[in-house]
């Protein structure tokens, strides 16, 4: 690439050769573009004194997704970053802000260091353009003030995590908004921070923020908001390596995906046993599941007065058809899904227990027809997480690769269907619900912990598609099915299907005239005395 002495000379030479009044036009127009040579030239010396590249981190999320939910993508009551930093909505918990630098800048660290932090994060301005998508041509200073503001702002929250668990509260005289409503605002995808803008805060005032701390900081917050259990001591990860990570949701990312040996033991040596939920140990009081397109017309009829034996042989063919345990619509529609639901799992034979690691350590076990999920804590920011998580995913990895946790909670929208799968699932180790964080002295309120129908409601809302693939969650995926497909009560229930569907037509025709014919027949009862039609008269 040539140089920009090169450039410059090239210039010069073009203008000693030109015209008079072509070469008055050419200098007239150079010390009106001098302000664009100079940037250009400083951000090309940039560029070729550093080899340090940048993609694209943090994305605009996409505007179908934003219409479907606004309040799980764009923030609602902070804006960290320049995405939505200037909207006037947001404005109000600017305090929140300014209370943070406050507290970074005294008594210690005076307007001065301040001053010069800005500096330092203008000479990065160019990398955290690359980070956001659109910023081609800002105001270096106005980015580097946004920066130095918002990332003292998140390193204070995250501060707080060391001490107490909970935001602090500002003595602003303000109304404070609730904690986890902030908490959801600095996990969504357009409100990340670069991670080394961090790291320059953390170099300037590392007084204030030293390293270590900043590393257990990182570890109690994912710890926190995260809604699957993470294994740090599996992950183990210096200071270094955590700020690796483009931000905060990225390393939130990693963290939740990390693939764990299958090795669990105890550090005794002893073999770890999660807890798991059985066939057996499913509800007695569970609603029957019956064949009722062929019992309950056999109910109808065995209730006329045709006599006692009639009665009998009716009452045997239905339980028989009621051993069968199908669906009544299930001979006419079958709805396809990607795997059965927690439920009808367990009722065939499956078992379900809980697993140490991430989402990449979901497996199913043919031998023991066990399947393997990690452990998931549902509270009320686990929506906006996960919801962030799966776009974040999903725009920065190429189609080529797997897509592990939007997978998984495809997985998760097809196995709970009902309250009843939540309630086993909760029986098996693998969900539990936690309310938000609270003063030592209060109780938490019922309404802070999730019910089994909100529960519910995140699964079936999470996801509708079937696009995405990883090879360790289909595989466990397919081995589930394949074992639910083998076992005798489905197979029953596919013989049947197999021939009873295509005449489906003839037999709803057949059980139209058969349901008129029994209606002319309870007319005539009611009339004449039908055990006499039929030689039962009851002796007396």
């Amino acid at each position: 690439m040539a140089s920009t002495d090169s450039i410059i000379s090239i210039s010069s030479i073009r203008k000693g050769s030109a015209h008079a009044d072509a070469s008055r036009r050419t200098v007239q127009a150079t010390e009106k573009d001098n302000e664009w040579f100079i940037e250009i030239r400083d951000a090309l010396n940039l560029d070729l004194e550093s080899d340090y590249e940048m993609p694209v981190c943090i994305f605009l999320v996409p505007k179908p997704l934003v219409d479907v939910k606004p309040e799980a993508y764009r923030p609602q009551l902070i804006a960290l970053g320049p995405y939505h930093h200037f909207q006037p909505e947001l404005y109000e918990m600017e305090h929140y802000k300014l209370a943070a630098v406050k507290r970074a800048i005294t008594p210690v660290f005076q307007l001065s260091e301040f001053e010069n932090l800005i500096e330092e994060i203008v000479k990065q301005v160019p990398h955290i353009c690359k980070c956001y998508r659109g910023l081609t041509a800002p105001n270096h200073d106005i980015i580097s003030w946004i920066m130095a503001i918002d990332g003292l702002f998140l390193l204070d929250l995250l501060n707080t995590f060391i001490n107490t668990g909970e935001i602090s509260q500002q003595s602003t005289g303000k109304k404070q908004p609730e904690a986890y409503a902030i908490l959801k605002d600095v996990l969504k995808l357009e409100n990340q921070i670069p991670m080394f803008v961090l790291k320059v805060i953390l170099e300037r005032i590392n007084y204030y923020f030293p390293g270590q701390l900043l590393y257990d900081m990182l570890k109690k917050f994912c710890d926190e908001v995260s809604p699957i259990k993470l294994e740090w001591s599996t992950t183990t990860r210096t200071l270094d390596k955590v700020l690796e990570h483009q931000h905060l949701l990225d390393l939130l990312y990693h963290s939740i995906t990390f693939k764990k040996d299958n090795g669990e033991t105890h550090p005794d040596g002893l073999t770890k046993e999660p807890p798991c939920l059985r066939p057996e140990d499913l509800p007695p009081n569970g609603e029957p599941i019956t064949c009722a397109v062929l019992s309950d017309l056999l109910k109808m009829f065995s209730s006329l007065n045709l006599g006692n034996f009639t009665k009998k042989v009716l009452t045997l063919i239905t339980k028989v058809l009621g051993l069968i345990h199908i669906p009544t619509m299930a001979f006419f529609k079958e709805k396809k899904v990607l795997i059965p639901s927690v439920s009808k799992l367990c009722r065939a034979g499956l078992n379900f227990c809980s697993t140490d690691g991430g989402t990449a350590n979901v497996r199913f076990d043919a031998d023991t027809k066990t399947f393997y999920l990690p452990i998931i804590t549902l509270k009320h920011t686990s929506d906006v997480v996960m919801r962030n998580l799966v776009v974040y995913e999903t725009m920065a990895k190429s189609k080529t690769k797997s897509l592990n946790f939007k997978r998984y909670t495809e997985l998760m929208s097809a196995i709970v269907d009902t309250i009843e799968d939540v309630e086993l699932l909760k029986k098996a180790g693998v969900l539990t619900t936690v309310p938000n964080k609270q003063k030592e002295e209060a109780e938490p309120l019922e309404s802070d912990i999730l019910s089994d129908a909100e529960i519910v409601e995140i699964f079936n809302e999470m996801t509708k598609t079937m696009e995405s693939k990883d090879w360790v969650i289909d595989k466990a995926i397919g081995e589930a099915n394949k074992c639910y497909n083998n076992t005798e009560k489905v197979k029953a229930y596919r013989l049947m299907k197999r021939y009873i569907y295509s005449s489906w037509k003839i037999l709803t025709l057949f059980a139209s005239l058969l349901l008129l014919l029994l209606t002319a027949l309870q007319a005539v009862c009611d009339v004449y005395s039908c055990p006499s039609l039929f030689h039962t008269i009851k002796k007396t």
